[in-house]
């Protein structure tokens, strides 16, 4: 049914033709390969002009929005016999055609599928054309491409039309000497050196955009040296072309203000900070408290701030002259520090006797609104799988904006959750697990030595406490319980850094079952990844996120953690004179080991809402001195609604090795490992409104670093590409931009368990068919799953 998508064509009136595409072409080809990389990039840049957008495509092939349209609209008989007629179909599939699209008074219901879900096809309009063709010779003209013309061809076969844009671009005239002029001599040398800094450079192109970027530059460059009341239209450039050669001289100007004679440098006076400002409206007879401290008022009616928490963000200093990039600097620090929901700096002259004061002198004002210190929500979440299992769990938050006085945040999450079994086996509650965490995010470095405030970084001192419980019925109950202190900072929006030299853990396991106990006496490993033990770790994790904002088509991702543990330890024994390696504390084991992952996603976007996003994950832990093998909390896993979507959480691999549900006592026991590889593909497209679709494809697997007799199979091996899991599915997700639900149903095409040829789901679909809650999951879950 969906091949007859390529006849939308014949439901056009006489006259109509469909708008297929449109494309840019120069008439003769570039002479060499630098000249042709250009053209690539140039026609780019002239389709954005391009003012039809064609029907929307799955895959960039199949329009079915536009062919469930042209369905819904045309008469039942019409659509039917025109199917049957082109060989599209047979009498029995007709008529189960008719039934599903043409019920009995379903008028009302069709019309709605054709207004919400389905699209009318987009004409092709040889008017707008033209217009982009001009609004094309204007771009060219902007970047230095004066004698350009841009010609559209209507291309038109089997009623599909196709704008092909000729392009006579001519030579493009280049920038030859760049000469600045101002009567302000120090002016002069502030928007003149270093000249690295100038946009506009001898031997590049000529561009408008260039231009436009160089009046800012002048403009932020004076006003963050005092510069007060300069603005960008001060800025002026003068164009010579006559120098022949298709070479510009461009002559940059200074204007004066037309009131006076020259430009003026402010310096600031007084600093006046209102931390709860709006309290002035609502007690207008009290009189406020002020704190004069740094040369710094501080003016509040109930301080709930400590004084250095408001003065460190603060980078305007009297006395200074006025600088707009410590203006935006402030704003930005006491933004980020999320106690304040708006934040106000604005100037104005001293109050008294204007013959006594200078002139050029600003008093600065910054008024701070706090925002809602206290604030708590509670989630339910749940999820279901063909193997009869039912999951819940019931989250609940709090948060804490200000709790020392710091601007801190302190956060309280308590996270419990169990999972059932329907029909199946003697236990009801299969899993049952618990989680609190607290957490206090302090906005500076909290060290035992002075640190000179930073105007680049943003710096985070977290404290954080945490306790887990996880029961598997019938086999194990895990205690884990964890501190850490850990700092983080930006070097700027995209690039951020987390160093944790302390992160305490100590795993205890109880409630061990005679079943598990005698798997654990079978393997040694097992045994050790699971005894009671202390992780004395330190980490460190760079984050570097640039999303595809500012029309940027692309969006990268990059994660990468480097993780210790016993090292430290170790080291301030021997530095203590103890001159042997701790291997305990108080008889309880020390973990030793290294550990690496990495996380990269690449986001390319063919429009705001049709996306494909590719992610590579890697993961290695080794054990060594103290430890034969990773603890249990700190191996890797590969399945569920964030990995390889056609397994269950923890339940795909090692290797080929599979966890058979055949009565044995290990068919609960989560499966882990050292090594981990995933890799997915994901397209996300819009459906109606809120309701967002996706198609996915997730490969990976997990495998060990040691032989385990209990899992053959899983050691890791030169061949261990055989052993990648191969899975696909569809998703549908409701986005609310704050809150996303999502749900994905996965395949296996691959089954690195099942030997030979029989692994692919296309060699033997009887077998998939005949084992179907076994080879497909349903997963819900919330969020994005990468």
């Amino acid at each position: 049914m969906l091949a007859s998508s390529c006849s939308n064509t014949r439901y056009l009136q006489e006259g109509e033709v469909l708008y297929k595409d449109s494309r840019v072409t120069w008439p003769h080809d570039a002479p060499d390969g630098k000249l042709q990389e250009e053209q690539h990039d140039l026609a780019g840049d002239l389709l954005r002009f391009e003012k039809q957008k064609a029907n929307q495509k799955i895959f960039g092939i199949l329009a079915f929005k536009l062919w469930f349209y042209n369905v819904l609209t045309q008469s039942e008989e019409g659509f039917l016999k025109a199917w049957i007629n082109n060989g599209r179909g047979i009498g029995p599939l007709k008529d189960l055609l008719r039934e599903l699209l043409y019920p009995p008074n379903s008028q009302d219901l069709r019309d709605w599928f054709v207004e919400n879900l389905g699209e009318p096809p987009v004409l092709y309009d040889s008017t707008l054309a033209e217009s982009a063709a001009a609004g094309m010779e204007v771009y060219l003209h902007d970047n230095g491409f004066f004698n350009a013309k841009v010609d559209p061809e209507h291309q038109i076969r089997r009623k599909k039309g196709t704008a092909n844009y000729v392009v006579e671009s001519g030579s493009r005239y280049m920038l030859r000497n760049i000469v600045a002029e101002a009567k302000d001599t120090f002016m002069l040398r502030l928007i003149t050196k270093p000249q690295k800094d100038s946009i506009l450079k001898s031997g590049e192109p000529y561009r408008l955009s260039d231009l436009k970027a160089e009046r800012v530059r002048i403009r932020d460059t004076l006003l963050n040296n005092g510069y007060f009341t300069f603005d960008r239209n001060f800025v002026e450039f003068e164009l010579d072309s006559m120098i022949g050669n298709q070479q510009l001289d461009v002559y940059v100007r200074i204007l004066p203000p037309e009131e006076d004679t020259a430009h003026h440098r402010y310096r600031i006076g007084e600093v006046y900070c209102y931390p709860d400002f709006q309290m002035a409206s609502l007690l207008p007879d009290v009189v406020p408290d002020t704190v004069y401290r740094r040369k710094i008022h501080l003016i509040s009616y109930d301080l709930k701030f400590r004084v250095s928490t408001l003065l460190n963000p603060i980078f305007i200093n009297p006395g200074s002259w006025y600088d707009a990039s410590a203006h935006t600097l402030t704003l930005r620090k006491f933004t980020e520090l999320g106690a304040f929901k708006f934040v106000s700096i604005t100037y104005r002259k001293p109050e008294g006797d204007s013959t006594q004061l200078d002139p050029y002198l600003l008093d600065a004002y910054i008024r701070l609104m706090p925002s809602l210190k206290q604030q708590w929500s509670v989630e339910l979440n749940a999820n279901t799988n063909f193997n009869s299992l039912i999951g819940s769990d019931l989250d609940f938050n709090y948060r804490n904006r200000n709790l020392f006085h710091n601007a801190d945040l302190f956060t309280l999450n308590l996270s419990s959750g169990l999972e059932t079994q329907v029909g199946e086996g003697e236990s009801f509650i299969r899993n049952v697990d618990f989680t609190g965490t607290a957490n206090l995010d302090i906005p500076k470095f909290v060290v035992p030595f002075k640190i000179k405030r930073s105007r680049r970084y943003n710096p985070v001192t977290s404290y954080a406490a945490r306790y887990s419980y996880v029961q598997r019925i019938e086999f194990y109950t895990l205690h884990s319980t964890s501190v850490s202190v850990a700092y983080s900072w930006r070097r700027n929006p995209v690039i951020a850094h987390r160093l944790s030299p302390v992160d305490v853990s100590l795993v205890r396991p109880t409630e061990i079952s005679d079943a598990f106990r005698a798997i654990l006496n079978d393997n040694l490993l097992l045994t050790q990844s699971f005894q009671q033990q202390i992780i004395p770790a330190g980490n460190y994790t760079f984050l570097y996120n640039q999303p595809s904002l500012n029309g940027s088509r692309n969006g990268l991702y990059f994660r990468g953690g480097l993780e210790f543990a016993g090292n430290v330890v170790n080291a301030v024994a021997s530095l203590a004179g103890g001159g042997d390696t701790i291997n305990n504390i108080s008889g309880i084991p020390l973990a030793q080991y290294g550990r690496l992952q990495t996380d990269f996603r690449y986001y390319f976007n063919r429009s705001d809402q049709d996306v494909w996003v590719f992610r590579l994950a890697t993961g290695v832990g080794l054990p060594y001195g103290n430890s034969a093998a990773l603890p249990f909390v700190k191996q890797f896993f590969a399945g569920g609604p964030s990995s390889v979507r056609a397994w269950r959480v923890r339940r795909l691999g090692p290797g080929s090795f599979e966890a058979l549900d055949d009565g044995e006592q290990n068919v609960f026991i989560d499966q882990t490992g050292d090594l981990s590889l995933e890799a997915n593909v994901e397209y996300r497209f819009p459906i109606y409104n809120l309701v967002k679709g996706a198609f996915f494809v997730d490969a990976g697997n997990i495998w060990l670093l040691k032989e385990d007799v209990t899992r053959p199979g899983g050691k890791i091996s030169p061949d261990f590409y055989q052993d990648i899991a191969l899975g696909t599915g569809v998703g549908l997700r409701l986005d609310f931009s704050f809150f996303v639900f999502r749900a994905d149903f996965g395949l296996r095409v691959r089954d690195p368990a099942v030997a030979g040829s029989r692994a692919w789901l296309w060699t033997h679909p009887e077998d998939y068919l005949n084992d179907f809650s076994r080879n497909t999951e349903f997963n819900i879950a919330i969020g994005y799953p990468f």
